[in-house]
């Protein structure tokens, strides 16, 4: 009788309870240097607050988080002042020991989960409109924003 080989897979999905999410989402921001704690709140708040309609729209038209950030409405200043002021920080010589937590925790992977537990209609729209691109593309520009 041939034992069968056991192979473990490239990634496994798991899923987290909200009870999880919220202590881990409190461990990161209650860990995260005060420095960087405004890049992740905004980082949270922006994916919890992203918006159906929106969404589906950019979406279509490939309308990017960086496109939105040129806009002059007073909400969209106050989050270029945060990104500017977490940028800054992260560039300047006591920053720069932050960078790789910042870089750690501002990612595709956090950003999903947040969506599943905080947005779960908006994580839908993006899954069945083949959106994935499009998030990670504005993770990436966020990153960016940040000089990660």
């Amino acid at each position: 009788m041939a034992e069968e080989e056991f192979v473990i897979p490239d990634e496994i999905e798991v899923d987290i309870t909200d009870e999880v999410y919220e202590a881990t989402k409190k461990r990161i921001l209650e860990e995260a240097p005060v420095g960087i704690r405004g890049a992740l709140k905004f980082f949270f708040k922006w994916v919890r607050e992203l918006k159906p309609d929106e969404v589906r729209e950019a979406i279509e038209k490939d309308i990017t988080i960086a496109e939105k950030l040129k806009s002059k409405h007073p909400k969209v200043l106050a989050a270029r002042m945060t990104l500017a002021g977490a940028r800054g920080f992260l560039k300047s010589r006591l920053g720069r020991e932050y960078r790789a937590l910042a870089d750690e925790y501002i990612n595709v992977g956090l950003g999903y989960m947040i969506l599943r537990h905080e947005n779960p209609e908006v994580y839908e729209i993006i899954v069945q409109n083949d959106g994935d691109d499009w998030f990670k593309r504005n993770i990436k520009e966020l990153r960016e924003k940040l000089g990660l």
